[in-house]
């Protein structure tokens, strides 16, 4: 009887306990908190319509399911924010991890906010291969992840470090990883992505009627860090430094 309980423990909590690669890269604990700033462009690149807003997004616990392990996050906005397609999967989704990969739940077509568990159709893609994750740990420059299909859709590849050759945020860092991912068809998206920190910048350019789309980091503090500091509300004024690392309350001898 002890033996079949003790199977059954480790086998529902197989999808936690399968993370090690992934949280190793990217801090999990429930309480972390990252302060982006947004920024649409439209109309006309010479003379753009630009709206500017702020989220602050922190991780408030973990589910296991049986297809990995949902990070879930609560996502407060202050400003004028975008409704767009690529706005809402980027900065309101909770993050599924998976063998060692990060994929983007986008509340409206893969996860389930009420019954806590993959949307059917979701699920039934992600078991065939078919959907493509934004992440796969570790990273390195030339790593590509995800399936060459339809024909002419190149997966995800990380292309180099730092700043690189285009547009970058002034939160990317040299030690960030620039990811171009493949969202929309018509789109050149990149996702920067540092060991231990998380997504530092995203940036996304419409091929077509000019849309661009910025992210930067402005600050990420740990949960250690917040414990012992008064709670963080949305930043008032958008011109703050590139990145802000708060340092552990606590250091280990």
């Amino acid at each position: 009887m002890k033996s079949r309980l003790f199977a059954w423990i480790l086998i529902s909590w197989a999808p936690v306990f399968a993370q090690g690669v992934a949280s190793a890269w990217f801090p999990m604990d429930t309480g972390n908190q990252w302060i982006y700033e947004h920024e649409s462009r439209g109309g006309s690149s010479k003379n753009p319509l630009i709206t500017r807003w702020q989220s602050v997004e922190t991780t408030t616990g973990a589910v296991a399911i049986p297809e990995g392990t949902v990070v879930l996050r609560r996502v407060q906005v202050s400003g004028d924010a975008s409704s767009g397609w690529i706005e809402s999967v980027f900065g309101r989704s909770n993050f599924l991890i998976r063998k060692d990969c990060l994929y983007f739940l986008n509340p409206a077509f893969s996860w389930n906010e009420q019954e806590e568990r993959l949307r059917p159709e979701y699920a039934v893609r992600l078991l065939a291969g078919d959907v493509e994750p934004e992440f796969c740990f570790p990273l390195s420059a030339g790593k590509s992840f995800g399936r060459d299909s339809p024909p002419g859709w190149v997966p995800s590849r990380v292309v180099g470090q730092g700043r690189g050759q285009r547009f970058a945020p002034a939160s990317v860092s040299s030690n960030a990883f620039d990811v171009r991912v493949h969202v929309v068809y018509a789109d050149e998206t990149h996702l920067w992505f540092e060991k231990g920190v998380g997504i530092t910048g995203e940036w996304d350019w419409h091929n077509g009627t000019y849309q661009e789309y910025r992210v930067r980091l402005v600050r990420f503090t740990p949960a250690s860090s917040r414990a012992a500091t008064p709670a963080t509300r949305p930043l008032e004024n958008p011109t703050l430094p590139r990145i802000t690392r708060v340092a552990p309350a606590l250091a280990r001898g």
